[in-house]
């Protein structure tokens, strides 16, 4: 499902910035959590091994509705709230938690409440905010009533984000010459049209691209960001009136990732960095739990999974992450408390060549149409 995310994500070694913009060290402690990864220490475990809770959950969609490509779900205390992609509209869903159709915001145009493309959705207490070409769109969760529509930021590359207030935004810019004040870390006022914090400059980088959806993700009370092409995760978080980032953990991946030579200015030297790129770990997505770091990346044309335990520091690395009976086959689209999220439809079944078991095989052959989904909540 995520082939086309190997165009998009590019991250750098930072330094850190404090509110009034000056650039300071990054201090990255001694003692920083490391994950460790090399993938010809990978072994040929499934899944499901790994899983020590497993629940399913049908989304009951209405007949004349179909999925093209789910490719992220938000949970809030009463909803369920799916980004289906497709080539020629994107479309939200929007289901109670107990999986019963709530409502489809499905606006193609360029009017208030109208998008064709969307970059990323969010959720904040009641709301539904979605990031479109036309604007930063806003919608009632429970019901899926249009509210308003606020600007793109002129200054910034916004595409994936999160909300930190009902106005306030932070994202992970994408390193390119649209970025003009050179941070990764922005967070933006969109009533106010005002910067309130930046930090993680990108020196004299330039690479072309955008964004995987799981580099910024909210842990705990926290947002967590993974700036571009850096192998340090960060924390940013509200202390008192002001904002403030610090290293959570890093990953070592060795001589498997990108060179730093060919990361710089690659902006002009596309066809050499995508050669490289292939060559070398990328498309990393991060999944965040109280026990557990799932992390999913290719490396030479194939599919890897690392799931750190945080409690005993040990990293299970396997090779592939189709699992037959469980269902748990491609990335995961989401994270709910301390599950991470799965999506498996009948039409995966055939083309996987799946044999699902026991509750999923029920619940699949009630599906009345091949792409509707069931979603799969695993705690490892």
């Amino acid at each position: 499902m995520y082939k086309y995310n190997q165009f998009f994500i590019f991250f750098i070694f930072i330094v850190l910035t404090n509110c009034s913009k000056h650039d300071i060290p990054v201090e990255i402690p001694e003692d920083l959590r490391t994950i460790s990864i090399d993938p010809g220490e990978a072994t040929e475990e499934s899944v499901s091994e790994l899983i020590k809770n497993k629940s399913y959950l049908k989304l009951n969609t209405p007949d004349s509705l179909y999925f093209a490509g789910i490719t992220k779900v938000l949970f809030s205390n009463n909803e369920i709230v799916v980004l289906d992609k497709s080539p020629d509209l994107d479309r939200i869903f929007c289901f109670s938690r107990d999986g019963n159709f709530k409502y489809l915001i499905d606006r193609p145009g360029r009017g208030p409440g109208e998008f064709e493309n969307i970059y990323d959705m969010a959720l904040y207490k009641s709301l539904l905010v979605i990031n479109t070409q036309q604007g930063v769109k806003f919608f009632e969760l429970s019901t899926g009533e249009y509210l308003r529509e606020l600007s793109r930021p002129k200054e910034m590359f916004l595409q994936m984000f999160k909300m930190f207030d009902d106005n306030i935004v932070i994202t992970a810019g994408g390193t390119t010459r649209n970025n003009t004040s050179k941070n990764l870390i922005k967070i933006y006022d969109l009533d106010k049209e005002e910067m309130l914090y930046e930090s993680v400059p990108f020196d004299e980088y330039a690479l072309k691209g955008g964004h995987t959806q799981r580099y910024l993700f909210k842990y705990k009370d926290t947002m967590t960001v993974i700036p571009m092409y850096s192998l340090v995760v960060y924390r940013v978080f509200q202390d008192s009136l002001s904002y403030k980032t610090k290293p959570a953990y890093q990953f070592d991946f060795g001589d498997h990732w990108i060179p730093s030579k060919i990361l710089e200015n690659s902006y002009d030297k596309r066809e050499e960095f995508f050669d490289a790129m292939s060559e070398s770990i990328h498309t990393l997505d991060i999944f965040e739990t109280e026990t557990v770091i799932y992390t999913h990346f290719r490396y030479m044309q194939e599919d890897y999974t690392a799931v750190y335990n945080k409690n005993i520091g040990e990293t299970h690395l396997i090779s592939g992450f189709e699992d037959n009976g469980t269902g748990w086959i491609r990335v995961p689209v989401g994270v709910d408390d301390n599950a991470i999220v799965n999506v498996v439809s009948p039409a995966d079944v055939a083309e996987y060549v799946l044999e699902p078991t026991g509750e999923l095989d029920t619940l699949l052959r009630s599906l009345t149409d091949e792409s509707h989904p069931v979603l799969i909540f695993s705690e490892f």
